[in-house]
């Protein structure tokens, strides 16, 4: 009975635990952020980077959890090359949306480090046209790459026989050993690297001119650590395992998940899992909260003014007067 076997069946379960908690979390904040658009007494309007990144995740964790469950299904300890009852091309075409969203998430998270980078850098400039400029073009770059990592995986097809005891998505990546998946995951985490240092720099110089007590700025600071976050869990959780696995696969012959299992959906859940509960927790319905209390005490000093709370980016909030 083989350890790996038995592996795959406990990160599966892992796995799809994580990602339930976590789908509960995004839609609970789509939700949200759709409830708050249509209230008459305040506006959010989310920043279209952050928006897109909740959706690709709100796309590839339902995928990816058809493919699991198919997995969980047909497991059996004793499967054998002779008889696995899982099908290598139900299993393949049941994933491939998932593992294609996989490789476009960390592209979202470039576009959002970009965005803060521009908020912080042009304040005054960088108003909300250009920001749905930027998001046109995220849009449009996500779709480039998920074509071409939908074709090089079908370049796959039709599968070899020794991919019939395979019960992982790794193991099933034997022609092309999912290059332009991991090429695609390999340069935008580079990116996401370079423009991350950029940020945090920029962050941090930001951050010794912000006086704690203004309203809109503290908005803007509490963005910009959601945002070092999300871009933290991209290199620890995405671009590290992808580097060691190109590696070990372009240097050594070695297909890592057929040892250890399928170890990024472990961290991919992990990533997600956490990313959503920080943006629960800190997001638009606290932030607006704190900041109404502000606006009104600010209100209070002057005379007929109508406290405005705007263009922190990743949730903007104008609270119109009641009074």
């Amino acid at each position: 009975m083989s350890l790996n076997r038995w592996l795959t069946l406990i990160e599966m379960v892992i796995g799809c635990i994580l990602y339930i908690i976590s789908f509960c979390f995004i839609v609970r904040i789509l939700y949200r952020i759709y409830k708050a658009s249509k209230t008459g007494k305040w506006n959010l309007n989310v920043s279209p980077s952050l928006l897109i990144y909740y959706v690709c995740w709100a796309i590839q964790i339902p995928t990816g959890m058809v493919s699991n469950l198919y997995v969980l299904i047909n497991w059996t300890p004793n499967m054998t090359e002779n008889s696995n009852p899982i099908n290598p091309n139900v299993m393949f075409w049941t994933s491939i949306i998932t593992v294609c969203m996989s490789a476009i998430v960390p592209v979202s998270v470039f576009f959002l480090t970009v965005e803060r980078i521009l908020q912080i850098i042009y304040p005054f400039v960088y108003d909300e046209e250009k920001t749905r400029k930027l998001a046109v073009v995220t849009v449009v770059t996500l779709i480039i790459c998920f074509i071409g990592n939908f074709v090089g995986i079908c370049m796959e097809l039709p599968l070899l026989p020794r991919t019939a005891s395979c019960q992982t998505w790794a193991c099933l990546m034997i022609k092309t050993g999912g290059r332009v998946y991991s090429y695609t995951k390999i340069a935008t985490g580079f990116l996401n690297t370079l423009s991350g240092i950029v940020f945090l720099y920029q962050f941090w110089r930001a951050s010794r001119m912000i006086h704690p007590l203004h309203t809109n700025q503290w908005a803007i600071r509490k963005a910009n650590r959601i945002a070092l976050i999300v871009i933290g869990l991209e290199f620890f959780l995405n671009f590290m395992p992808q580097v060691t696995n190109m590696v070990l696969y372009q240097f050594f012959g070695i297909v890592i998940g057929s040892y250890i299992g399928p170890y990024n959906l472990i961290t991919a859940s992990v990533d997600i899992l956490i990313s959503s509960i920080v943006y629960s927790q800190t997001g638009p319905k606290k932030i607006f909260q704190t900041q109404a209390v502000e606006a009104m005490k600010n209100k209070s000093k002057e005379s007929n003014a109508r406290p405005k709370i705007n263009n922190n980016n990743l949730f903007t909030v104008n609270v119109a007067s009641t009074v």
